[in-house]
């Protein structure tokens, strides 16, 4: 199985999380890890990545569930099934059935957005007791707390107050500003205005995107003029970003 949404950018100013939390994964004893941060900080993003990596490591493959549409405990556990192919067996629980499917199986399954049922975090430990060669990797905007699982904090994009331009926040801003408009011009003084931008939106990802892609209509002078009400015009990035 390889069922990982396609990534059509590329990471930036995510080296350091990326080498830590492969190295955390590739450790024997390690089940379970969840990717911990704020909304907009790119925790999807960075599992993701990291996933794609990992697509070899693991003879069964990679999958992918996005829970965001799950607002209900008790469907986890079917939608990871669903995503699997798996059919509950008549007679048995849907636990039953994934740890009997899971069982023999060596996996990376990416569970993506637990935050809004957190609740279900226990459902996930049998599976995992039952199934030696499957890991878990978590996205939440707070950890699940249960026994086993290691957390890995994700901060925002660091900026350099020394060298604007090898700010990861800056370089992003850049990088989505070229696609929207390819005559962005970066200067010291267009590059301090970036920096500046960034700063004010915390150094988070998704609202870093999302004012890169108003280059086209604000100048850099008026999105720092206008950050004040950001909520206002911090709306319509890509169709397939999330709202901010």
């Amino acid at each position: 199985a390889h069922q990982l949404p396609t990534s059509l950018t590329v990471m930036l100013g995510r080296g350091s999380e990326v080498a830590s939390l492969n190295k955390i994964l590739d450790r024997s004893e390690v089940r379970m890890v969840t990717i911990v941060g704020p909304p907009g900080v790119g925790k999807t993003r960075l599992a993701l990545h990291v996933a794609e990596q990992a697509v070899k490591k693991f003879k069964d493959g990679v999958i992918f569930v996005n829970l965001t549409p799950v607002i209900q405990s008790e469907l986890v556990l079917p939608a990871i099934a669903a995503t699997l192919g798996i059919q509950k067996l008549s007679g048995g629980s849907i636990t039953e059935t994934l740890k009997t499917a899971l069982s023999k199986k060596n996996m990376l399954i990416v569970l993506d957005n637990f935050e809004q049922v957190v609740d279900a975090a226990p459902q996930i430990i049998p599976l995992l007791g039952n199934a030696p060669d499957i890991k878990v990797l978590v996205t939440s905007r707070e950890a699940l707390r249960v026994q086993g699982e290691h957390e890995f904090p994700l901060t925002p994009l660091p900026i350099s107050n020394d060298s604007f331009l090898d700010s990861p926040a800056v370089q992003l801003f850049i990088e989505r500003a070229h696609a929207i408009k390819p005559d962005f011009e970066i200067r010291d003084e267009t590059a301090s205005r970036v920096a500046e931008i960034c700063r004010r939106l915390d150094g988070l990802p998704l609202a870093i995107e999302l004012a890169a892609a108003r280059v086209r209509t604000l100048s850099l002078s008026a999105m720092l003029e206008q950050l004040d009400r950001r909520f206002e015009w911090l709306t319509r990035g890509e169709r397939n970003l999330p709202v901010w």
